[in-house]
């Protein structure tokens, strides 16, 4: 059931490009005099909104995004009536997550910078991910997994905390979720890598 309402809810919005205002769809492409456009990206979520709420369609979800002006630049929407209001997040690209249950919009002029961004998860002492790869310079979550990457040593998962720590591991989420990663990153302050014992968890 779920399967099918999702069917028909891509099939009336993919490849459309929404115009705001005086809206109406021709040949598959939304189409007005004036207006802000969005156009589809597929089947991601943003991983880092400024807002979140219920909307009927995702043309009123996409007059959300358009009422806040310049600091709205895409939005995600999926079957729940769910609206997600996203901001660029580094050099004008907005930080996208696979997401079959979502379908992303963005401002023509916007580029999408896709993370396998998982979540923000728990740490202790006893680390969730063993092993710690000694602070990184310039961190950000890309030279994390690049780094987990490049050691060669079977690790999935990459792991930013504390604005300034990278780690690797299997496995994560023995703490749980966690509400912490709100720290800047070292290697760009428009990023967040993590928190004070929060994990923000990216698969390799």
């Amino acid at each position: 059931m779920f399967f099918n309402i999702r069917e028909n809810l891509v099939r009336q919005m993919k490849n459309i490009l929404i115009l705001i205002s005086a809206l109406h769809v021709t040949n598959g492409q939304a189409v007005s005099t004036s207006g802000q456009l969005f156009a589809y990206h597929g089947d991601f979520r943003g991983a880092i909104p400024f807002d979140s709420l219920e909307a009927s369609s995702v043309n009123v979800c996409a007059t959300f995004c358009a009422s806040k002006s310049n600091q709205c630049t895409c939005f995600s929407y999926n079957t729940l009536k769910e609206c997600r209001l996203l901001e660029s997040a580094i050099d004008g690209a907005v930080i996208a997550v696979p997401d079959l249950e979502y379908v992303l919009y963005c401002n023509t002029d916007v580029d999408i910078y896709v993370h396998n961004y998982i979540g923000c998860y728990g740490d202790t002492g006893d680390r969730d991910l063993p092993y710690n790869t000694n602070k990184p310079p310039y961190l950000t979550p890309q030279v994390c997994i690049d780094t987990c990457r490049n050691l060669n040593q079977g690790f999935l998962y990459a792991a930013v905390q504390f604005g300034t720590d990278c780690f690797c591991g299997t496995s994560y989420g023995k703490y749980g979720p966690s509400t912490s990663c709100t720290y800047t990153c070292e290697g760009d302050p428009q990023q967040t890598c993590g928190g004070f014992n929060g994990n923000e968890i990216y698969a390799i």
